[in-house]
């Protein structure tokens, strides 16, 4: 399926495609297996719906695909894309950054990664993984939900688990917004920084563990 020089909407599920323009709408049924492509110009838009089945999802700044092995829908170079789980299953999604700056939002229900020219979402998957290796300066923030949320971060990677697990890997710089920590035990936890010794403190630490404390 392909675009016009004007703005495309295409919807997306298992053996169900359908583009729609100014003047037309392009529907396949039945097949598993659709390619869409958006590279005429315009505004092109693709939107992805989950099955009762376990769905991955996949967004690249020009390319994303749903599938469960059993049918794959793949759309290239759309200004959008968005994926919904909604009708059950196990569903996970991974989203890639480009060789920009991209930016990465995620919360307990949604996940959005966008740069130069692209935007990919992902709406209730039960995990999220989001890769910042292709280059550029990627910023990720975190914002917790209504419930008891746990962070960790350390120089790789950083989670947040509650509901649905969300990890990013390899990005520049993370942000975590707690909006209502003062009624939430355990929001986030961090990895205690180890400290190495001083070369003082080294040679002072058989003397320590001899001495007894005071009385």
């Amino acid at each position: 399926m392909y675009d016009t020089a004007g703005n495309e909407t295409v919807s997306m599920t298992a053996n169900l495609v359908q583009m729609a323009g100014t003047g037309f709408t392009n529907t396949v049924n039945g097949i598993n297996m659709v390619n869409a492509y958006a590279n005429n110009g315009g505004t092109d838009s693709v939107s992805f719906t989950d099955t009762v089945a376990g769905d991955y999802f996949v967004g690249k700044y020009n390319q994303a695909y749903m599938t469960t092995g059993d049918y794959r829908n793949n759309a290239y170079n759309f200004d959008s894309a968005t994926a919904t789980s909604s009708n059950g299953g196990s569903d996970r999604a991974w989203l890639y950054d480009s060789t920009g700056s991209d930016t990465l939002t995620m919360n307990g229900t949604t996940a959005t990664m966008s740069g130069t020219s692209f935007s990919n979402t992902v709406n209730n998957f039960y995990r999220v993984d989001a890769y910042g290796d292709n280059g550029g300066t990627d910023s990720a923030t975190f914002t917790d939900t209504s419930g008891a949320d746990r962070y960790y971060g350390d120089l790789t990677y950083s989670t947040m688990t509650g509901t649905g697990y969300n990890k990013v890997n390899n990005f520049d710089n993370i942000t975590v917004n707690a909006t209502s920590p003062v009624v939430r035990t355990g929001l986030i936890f961090m990895e205690p920084l180890q400290m190495k010794p001083s070369p003082l403190q080294a040679r002072m630490q058989p003397y320590l563990a001899m001495a007894s404390p005071l009385t």
